[in-house]
């Protein structure tokens, strides 16, 4: 099985490690909060004002997903 290894050794290098080690994270709760907007709208009784807030920030979700590369789930 192949071996991915990272070497970093300027202390400015830290943050960016930091980022790639937190990535699958940040993708797991962005996952999160999309599958409970999609459980609110699909599942909850909500008022026409709140029910277009709530698309509203799925659009924007969708469309910084796009723009980024990222798969929602």
């Amino acid at each position: 099985m192949p071996l991915a290894v990272l070497i970093y050794h300027l202390p400015g290098e830290q943050t960016e490690l930091d980022m790639l080690q937190d990535a699958p994270k940040i993708h797991a709760a962005l996952g999160d909060v999309w599958n409970k907007l999609r459980s609110k709208l699909k599942y909850e009784e909500l008022s026409e004002a709140e029910s277009e807030a709530f698309e509203q920030v799925r659009t924007w979700m969708c469309e910084a997903a796009e723009e980024w590369g990222i798969e929602i789930p």
